[in-house]
């Protein structure tokens, strides 16, 4: 699968098993454990909540059109940016992190788990730095907080 021919579509539900299919191995690569929600609760989690209070994007790839990669944000934070394990490394993540830069309004705020190395690097490398450490989350693994100002 070639990353570099896909296009960006906005959240539609009836794509939600494509994303949980998507986004539960790329989590599972990102934290080192598996998730502890059902398929199906990762399916309302994403219709319910994560669409519901944010922008959500998705790439797709145009052959099979599955879903590559998704982002969800608002105009000061990013709540989930993942991309499939096998189009990891491509210039993909940065594409859909562009799209919350663009809109942001001053800064962008986001977490990551501290474990989460390829995650780190990726946002250090997009000019998030990191402001906080520790936070509570339904892991209770030790994350990082990271912000991104527009104009720096």
């Amino acid at each position: 699968m070639n990353p570099k021919e896909f296009y960006i579509i906005d959240f539609k539900e009836s794509l939600t098993e494509k994303i949980v299919s998507m986004w539960r191995p790329s989590k599972k690569l990102a934290v080192g454990q598996e998730d502890i929600h059902s398929f199906e609760e990762d399916i309302e989690f994403i219709k319910n909540v994560l669409s519901k209070e944010n922008t959500l994007k998705l790439a797709m790839d145009p052959k099979s059109e599955k879903v590559i990669g998704m982002i969800a944000f608002t105009k000061n934070t990013i709540a989930q940016l993942y991309i499939d394990v096998d189009c990891l490394n491509q210039g993909l993540g940065t594409k859909l992190l562009n799209l919350a830069k663009e809109q942001a309004v001053d800064k962008l705020e986001l977490f990551t788990f501290q474990r989460n190395k390829m995650a780190r690097k990726f946002y250090e490398k997009n000019g998030f730095v990191e402001i906080g450490r520790n936070y509570e989350n339904e892991l209770n693994l030790p994350d990082i907080k990271y912000c991104w100002e527009k104009n720096k």
